[in-house]
Formats: structure tokens, sequence, C-alpha cells
């Protein structure tokens, strides 16, 4: 492996990792950033701060900020819109990845020929010992079309995908609230096979995140399922 990637390094980006954010808690920001700062190869870190109050600190790379808050589809398109490396990755803000996540994956994408591809993750609670998540194993892209249609079994946090992917699919449907994910990974599954990375690339936390607030919440678990069912009539077995 390489060493961790200089601030002062002159060689392009290899990928751009959009960290939307929104009201975050400061400590866990600025450990998602400094996460996306210790990679091995260079990259480019885009911050898109979708009108937190107030805004948000710049722990390192680039910030761009929305007026108002338009949602996470927007934030990714932002960062999708403006970045200038070839591959992208989405990190969530209150998430991590290992040093050696973007070198490695990218690695696997190359010898794999694929355009799109996601890893293995822990997931961290308040205070607990991180444990594997789930990780599905297809063995055949229509088998990994028919379960996709069916549950969001790949996670934002670790999907790498080249920017090419979404001049012909499209950006995020903003249309969504929370289901923009699930929606895009099918919409991606369609045209493209997604390459499972079957190492432990990253940390979710779990405390305190979104799909945590919406369990808590009735009027946010209304508007996820009925995006849900949408995606499940869209793209789920006839």
């Amino acid at each position: 492996m390489e060493k961790a990637a200089s601030k002062t390094d002159l060689r392009p980006p290899v990928a751009t990792i959009v960290i939307p954010t929104y009201n975050q808690r400061p400590e866990y920001l600025r450990a998602a950033v400094e996460s996306v700062l210790a990679q091995t190869v260079p990259v480019e870190v885009l911050v898109v701060d979708d009108g937190s109050e107030p805004e948000v600190e710049c722990f390192g790379g680039k910030v761009i900020r929305h007026r108002e808050n338009l949602g996470i589809s927007a934030a990714l398109n932002t960062g999708i819109q403006n970045m200038t490396a070839e591959w992208f990755c989405w990190l969530s803000s209150d998430d991590m990845i290992i040093p050696e996540k973007i070198e490695l994956q990218l690695a696997a994408l190359k010898r794999s020929g694929c355009m799109a591809s996601f890893h293995r993750y822990y997931v961290m609670g308040g205070g607990g010992q991180p444990t594997a998540a789930t990780f599905p194993n297809w063995p055949s892209h229509k088998r990994q079309k028919q379960e996709l249609g069916v549950g969001c079994l790949i996670n934002g946090s670790t999907v790498m995908i080249h920017r090419s992917v979404f001049d012909d699919v499209g950006l995020f449907d903003e249309s969504y609230k929370y289901g923009q994910d699930w929606e895009m990974w099918c919409r991606i599954s369609r045209k493209y096979e997604w390459l499972g990375v079957n190492e432990f690339l990253g940390t979710r936390r779990t405390d305190g995140n979104l799909t945590e607030l919406i369990a808590r919440d009735e009027d946010m678990k209304r508007v996820r399922d009925a995006e849900d069912r949408r995606i499940r009539k869209q793209y789920g077995p006839a």
C-alpha cells in the first residue's frame, strides 16, 4: 500500500468523495472528512452543506453550500455536477472509511471491468462494538436486479461509480426524500452489473442517523413507505 497521500500531492484525484451534510454533529463530520483526507491515493473531497444552520465548518476539502435545505438527492447531484475526478463516491457525514478504501475498491473495479461497485462495512451503534452488516452474494446479474427490486441492499457510503454511468442513466431523482439511493441502484442495475467487493472498507454509524430518525417519526415513516412501494412497483418482480 502507498502511504497516505500528501496534502501537497500534485497528482490528479482518482476519485471524488461527495459528503452531503445537514445540521450534522461537528465531531461526526470532522471524522468523516478526516477519514477521506487520510486516503492512500489522491482524492477530491466535496462537502455539500445542504442549508445547515449554522453553516458547517471546513475541516478540509471544498465546501459547496446550498442556501436552503434541498434534500439528499439535490446535495448528491450538486456534488456530481462539480466533481472533477473519474470516479464518484458518496460518504454520509456520520460515516467513516479506512485509509485504503479508494485504492482497494478502484483496483477491484479495474480488475473486473465493472463501472459500479459497493463493499462490506461495519455498523457501529451508540457505545457498542462494531458488527458486520449483511453482504449480498448474487450469483448472476439477473438475480442482482431481481433482489435489488425488492429491497435496498447497497449502502450509499460504500459505492464507487464511474461518472459516465450518471451521463447514461441520469442523476439522483430529486422527487424522492428518502429512497433516492435505492432507486438509483435499481436504475443502474438495469444497464450495469454491480461489483460486490468482499472487504470491510468503512463503518456506518447508526446513533442518530436518518434511518433511526425515520423509525421514531410516524410522518417520516409514511413518506418512506410510500417511496418504497413506488420503487418496488417500478423495479420489483412483475
